[in-house]
C-alpha cells in the first residue's frame, strides 16, 4: 500500500523532449504553409483595392464631363 502511495506521489507527468519537438515541428509546418497564403491574400486585396480606386476615378471623370457639357449647353 505504501509503495502505491509513494509511486503516485513520485509520479511526475509531463512532456518529453521528443514530444515537444514534434509539436514544434508541426507548428512550424503550419506556419510555413499559412504565411505565404496570407501574403497572397493581402496582395490580391491590394490589387482589388487599386482596381476599385481606378474605377472610381474614371467614373468621377465621366461625371465631370457630363456636368460640364450640361453647363455649356445652357
Amino acid at each position: 500500500m505504501r509503495n502505491k502511495i509513494k509511486q503516485l506521489l513520485n509520479k511526475e507527468e509531463g512532456f518529453t523532449l521528443v514530444e515537444l519537438l514534434a509539436v514544434l515541428a508541426i507548428l512550424a509546418l503550419i506556419v510555413g504553409i499559412a504565411v505565404p497564403m496570407i501574403g497572397n491574400v493581402v496582395q490580391k486585396s491590394q490589387v482589388k483595392a487599386d482596381d476599385a480606386q481606378i474605377e472610381l476615378i474614371v467614373d468621377a471623370a465621366r461625371l465631370y464631363q457630363v456636368e460640364k457639357k450640361v453647363k455649356n449647353e445652357d
